[in-house]
């Protein structure tokens, strides 16, 4: 009886952990976002609003800013969507609660770009792997959300969009990890082989 109760409880927190929301590793640091999963700390979208491709990177490679890579973008979109389905067009309009959620909490992490009496936007420019400037992120309605993994657009590197804002990355070197601190039971066991190997060098002397 006492073992079922046990594996219960190991079965519920084994449960709780794979049901952890993949939001946990963004970090909400001001004027940027945190990514502890990759090392990459992404510039917020309202930075950048109504800059054209060129003029983020004017703007903030001082500051050791660089441009997102596609792949670096989708990795990113994907940590909060991994459910998202490619309707073709890069776009998934979605209804359920939770989704429309998750979409919110992006756009409160990296900033609104637009807004309307209908809905609000949090979108940003990202070069593609084609060499064609494309925009991705949410707009969120009243009763909907629609998820853009990507968009193809006609765009050049110079053109300014009021509704945009462009996909900046910083990589952060993870702290260098420390030794671990002796526990309480081994500092015990260190400090009685010391006296040991101390009494056994005066018996040897005497």
């Amino acid at each position: 009886m006492k073992q079922n109760k046990i594996f219960q409880v190991l079965v519920a927190a084994l449960i709780g952990l794979l049901t952890q929301s993949a939001h946990a590793v963004f970090i909400d640091q001001g004027t940027s976002v945190m990514d502890t999963n990759t090392n990459l700390e992404w510039l917020k979208l309202s930075s950048t609003d109504a800059m054209s491709y060129n003029q983020a990177g004017a703007t903030y490679a001082a500051d050791g800013w660089a441009y997102a890579t596609e792949a670096q973008y989708l990795s990113m979109f994907d940590a909060f969507f991994p459910s998202f389905v490619d309707s073709g067009s890069g776009v998934q309009s979605v209804y359920d609660a939770a989704t429309m959620s998750d979409a919110a909490y992006v756009a409160s992490l990296f900033g609104i770009t637009a807004s309307s009496t209908l809905a609000y936007y949090t979108y940003g420019m990202f070069m593609g792997s084609d060499n064609n400037i494309k925009y991705g992120g949410v707009q969120i309605g009243t009763t909907y959300a629609n998820l853009h993994r990507y968009k193809t657009t006609s765009f050049t590197t110079d053109t300014v969009h009021a509704s945009l804002g462009v996909f900046m990355v910083k990589y952060v070197p993870p702290p260098e990890e420390k030794p671990a601190p002796l526990t309480e039971p081994a500092s015990l066991i260190l400090f009685g082989l010391g006296i040991i190997g101390l009494a056994v060098s005066r018996r040897k002397g005497a």
